[in-house]
């Protein structure tokens, strides 16, 4: 009993004497807390003000036609140098094409002109032989002509059907040409008279104004048709043109058979024929005239320009 008293006796010893060994915490003391300003107190926000928009220009009438007018008048101008632009186009290509064709064309002439050499040495050596062997014979040879004859007309049928729908063209265009020589000359002298190219803004009469630029309205319409009418002129020259060269190669052929008809041929009625080419070729050839003096009278309402001008 007493010997397990001792033992506890020692236990506690040791525990308290371990105790007592360990370090102690060293305890500080902490810095102050950094300084929080406390929070504003609530600020309203601004309401944003409402923005008043600009009152409108007010314009009296007359400054409302007078804009009116010079935009109209701007338009119009638009108008006519587009046009001119498209003119200006419409030469360059049609330039182009006649270049082309000059250069096919003079290509052409060069080897045609080969073969009508080649030919014609042929033909000069065959009539040597006809004259050398065939003396007293000629009246085959006159039924040959006749057959070429024949021929000739019916290959002039048609080219000579083709010239009159051209000359029937001719006609029609003239009319619409004279059309716009009527509508165009009184315009273009009250242009003038109205001083539509010198208008100035607040002297000039609105009144004026405002014609000038009708005026102008209907000059540009006006030119529209013209140019039309170039278009169509120059297509009938070009197809006139051709028939006409056609015509002329017929002829060509019919005097040379018209000069052996009659010398080996008297009485042939196919002979009468021949002699008659030519008087197809004239009759053709005032179609072509006539196509001319169009020519010259659009180029006379396409020269004559008016210009608006306002200050």
């Amino acid at each position: 009993m007493r010997t397990r008293f001792q033992f506890v006796v020692v236990g506690i010893f040791f525990a308290s004497a371990s105790a007592l060994a360990q370090p102690r915490p060293v305890y500080r003391n902490a810095p102050p807390p950094a300084y929080q300003p406390p929070p504003p107190a609530y600020q309203p926000q601004p309401q944003p003000q409402p923005v008043t928009p600009p009152a409108p220009m007010v314009r009296s009438p007359a400054q409302e036609r007078f804009c009116a007018s010079r935009q109209n008048i701007v338009m119009q101008l638009q108008q006519q140098s587009d046009s001119y632009r498209t003119e200006l186009t419409s030469i360059d290509s049609e330039l182009a094409q006649l270049q082309r064709r000059i250069s096919d064309l003079n290509q052409r002439r060069g080897d045609v002109q080969n073969q009508m050499a080649q030919s014609d040495q042929r033909l000069q050596d065959q009539k040597s032989v006809v004259e050398r062997d065939c003396a007293g014979r000629v009246q085959r040879g006159c039924a040959s002509y006749d057959g070429m004859v024949d021929q000739l007309e019916r290959e002039r049928t048609p080219v000579e059907a083709e010239i009159t729908r051209v000359r029937t063209d001719a006609d029609a265009c003239r009319r619409d040409v004279d059309r716009l020589s009527r509508q165009i000359q009184p315009l273009q002298q009250e242009f003038k008279d109205k001083s539509c190219d010198n208008l100035v803004a607040g002297s000039t009469e609105q009144t004026v104004i405002d014609r000038c630029s009708a005026i102008f309205s209907e000059w540009n319409r006006a030119q529209a048709d013209v140019n039309q009418q170039n278009m169509r002129l120059s297509a009938l020259k070009n197809r006139h043109e051709a028939l006409m060269n056609q015509m002329r190669g017929l002829e060509q052929r019919a005097s040379g058979y018209e000069q052996y008809m009659a010398q080996n041929c008297a009485g042939s009625r196919r002979e009468v024929i021949v002699r008659g080419y030519g008087d197809v070729r004239r009759r053709a050839e005032t179609t072509g005239q006539q196509l001319d003096q169009l020519v010259d009278t659009v180029n006379r309402l396409k020269g004559a320009r008016i210009s608006i001008g306002i200050q």
